[in-house]
């Protein structure tokens, strides 16, 4: 299987934010040099993967969103009384 330059860059933004501890959040420039990849690229994927829901940003910060379901503190209590 072949992934695309983009594809390549999303998914290691993806497995680097999700490696981090629980509220920690990186810049663009940080995940840029952690990835291996010139930020422009990198700040093309995380604007996509903010738009499809799957990063949430914050001013000077980006953090991985998990998804609802998967156990996380963000959704233990969801629906509950």
């Amino acid at each position: 299987m072949r992934l695309t330059a983009f594809s390549d860059v999303s998914l290691r933004i993806m497995m680097l934010l999700s490696s981090l501890q629980e509220g920690e959040k990186l810049s663009t420039q940080r995940i840029s040099e952690g990835v291996g990849t010139p930020y422009n690229h990198v700040a093309k994927s995380v604007a996509f993967l903010v738009n499809q829901g799957l990063l949430e940003i914050y001013p000077w910060a980006i953090r991985w969103r998990p998804a609802i379901g998967d156990g996380t503190q963000s959704d233990r209590g969801a629906g509950t009384s």
